[in-house]
């Protein structure tokens, strides 16, 4: 498969860096491996994507050897069981925490190990009112006889979220629209979009100024017509989206602009409220004009 039609596949559902690794694994294991996912943990952790928790869990579950999965229900039970106070997202925590359950696992059941450990978390040494009182480990448990179930695990806190605004123009012409694919190594790497412009500050104005990079003298006057905020793990994307009309004297486009119509467009991945703002103001809207003219 092409890159494209990956992307296309995985639209909507975020993360679009595990799709592309996903892709890039599967090279490997035809290329490297004959076609056959490797067995062992070293060579499972040479695959593009898997780290030691993903290649735990399969060397684990799939190949029975005696690699301990360390989750966040895991940390937790550790945590609150032996009464470790390293946080668990610092390099020293996670040392610890490995050592320990490496000490810990079924040589002989290590898959089975794995699973019973996270069920456990998940199901009765959960997040918020863990079940104390009916828990089998509680007589040996550091939390229940501290009382400091609440205080466990210890985790750092994290960044705080960048804010970003980013500017989309939806310039039509002939049933067509300009779109570029992204390239940076930024987030939506390899999704189509609109012509982009960001802001360092939130407003919904653009200058000429703005426009500077290869949109100057193409377009004429731009006007917000949507808002929207997208919510990523580590940022917080302010989405604004304008129509443009094109000046009809501009007949070149610069850079990677390119036009496309309805049926190009359709194939393409978007990030997920950019995608849902061109079906709705370009590929539906057009197709219910070309079936009225048809009608």
């Amino acid at each position: 498969a092409e890159e494209d039609e990956i992307l296309k596949c995985w639209e909507g559902l975020g993360y679009y860096r595990r799709a592309l690794n996903l892709h890039v694994a599967a090279k490997q294991i035809v290329h490297r491996y004959n076609s056959r996912l490797p067995q062992k943990y070293t060579e499972l952790l040479s695959l593009k994507g898997i780290g030691d928790y993903t290649a735990a869990a399969i060397a684990s579950f799939a190949f029975d050897q005696p690699q301990p999965v360390l989750d966040g229900n895991v940390y937790r039970v550790l945590s609150r069981v032996f009464g470790i106070h390293q946080p668990i997202n610092s390099s020293a925590g996670k040392s610890t925490f490995k050592q320990l359950a490496e000490n810990l696992i079924d040589l002989r059941a290590p898959g089975g190990f794995n699973q019973a450990i996270m069920d456990f978390g998940a199901m009765v040494c959960t997040p918020s009112n863990p079940k104390c009182e009916s828990c089998l480990l509680k007589m040996s448990c550091y939390a229940f006889e501290n009382n400091s179930q609440k205080s466990l695990p210890v985790k750092k806190s994290g960044r705080q979220k960048i804010k970003r605004y980013f500017h989309y123009i939806l310039i039509e012409q002939n049933n067509q629209i300009i779109v570029e694919k992204r390239k940076s190594s930024d987030v939506w790497k390899g999704l189509f979009q609109l012509p982009l412009i960001e802001t360092v500050t939130a407003t919904t104005t653009l200058t000429r100024n703005h426009l500077k990079r290869t949109l100057k003298d193409k377009i004429k006057a731009t006007n917000l017509i949507k808002q929207d905020v997208q919510e990523l793990t580590h940022q917080s994307i302010q989405l604004n989206y304008y129509k443009a009309n094109w000046n009809k004297e501009s007949d070149s486009l610069l850079g990677d602009y390119r036009w496309a119509d309805i049926e190009e467009c359709e194939k393409m991945a978007f990030p997920r409220n950019l995608g849902c703002f061109v079906r709705d103001n370009f590929i539906h809207l057009k197709k219910v004009k070309m079936l009225k003219n048809h009608g």
